[in-house]
Parts: structure tokens; sequence; C-alpha cells
């Protein structure tokens, strides 16, 4: 990341300046960023979060799909 500030003075009014002009210096920030992707990580991350597969013996007419959906979280593996 590059971090510039570039200063520009303004008058505070228009017409031609004086000795006495008001000067306003304002600061502007300029940000350069460089992004590298990482095939690898993002491959792990995709594997991390994809599909399951559940399996119940309760019957489909017992178990509506928003039931099992809620039930998800409340779910337990056999090792």
């Amino acid at each position: 990341m590059t971090e510039t500030a570039i200063v520009t003075r303004r008058r505070g009014r228009r017409g031609r300046p004086s000795a006495t002009t008001p000067v306003e210096e304002v600061t502007t920030y300029q940000v350069q960023l460089s992004v590298q992707r990482n095939a690898e990580a993002i491959a792990e991350a995709q594997r991390l979060a994809g599909w399951g597969i559940y399996v119940t013996h309760s019957a489909i007419e017992d178990v509506s799909l928003v039931n099992a959906m809620a039930l998800y979280g409340e779910e337990w593996t056999v090792c």
C-alpha cells in the first residue's frame, strides 16, 4: 500500500490576490493498493465451506424441510 499526501493552497476569495489575501491549505490523500490472489487459499476456503450430506431415519411426512433446517444447528455425528 502506498499513500501520498498532496497539499494544495487555495485563496479564500475570488479576484486578484494581495499580500493579505487569506490562503487555505488543503491536504488530499491518494492511496494505491496492490492485490494478489492466493489460489490455494481460495480453493481451501471453498472446500471448507462446501455442502454436507445429512441423513435421517425420519419419514419425509414427519419432518418438513423447514423443520429439518431448523434442527441442522443441533446436529450430532457418529464417530
